[in-house]
């Protein structure tokens, strides 16, 4: 249960890292469409299951 904590805390701090470096290179970014990007890639899994079942 541990490890799994520590993977989604690490999994959301690479995301709020991630979002800050694209706010400091590209300023000028559509955030809607990289939000919901953002969001179906880490939901991709869940997608998959779905279909797949």
């Amino acid at each position: 249960m541990a490890a799994f904590v520590a993977g989604e805390l690490i999994k959301l701090a690479s995301i709020v890292g991630l979002l800050g470096l694209v706010l400091v290179l590209y300023p000028d970014v559509h955030w809607g469409a990289l939000l919901i990007g953002l969001i179906l890639a880490l939901k991709a899994n869940l997608f998959a299951f779905l279909v797949k079942t």
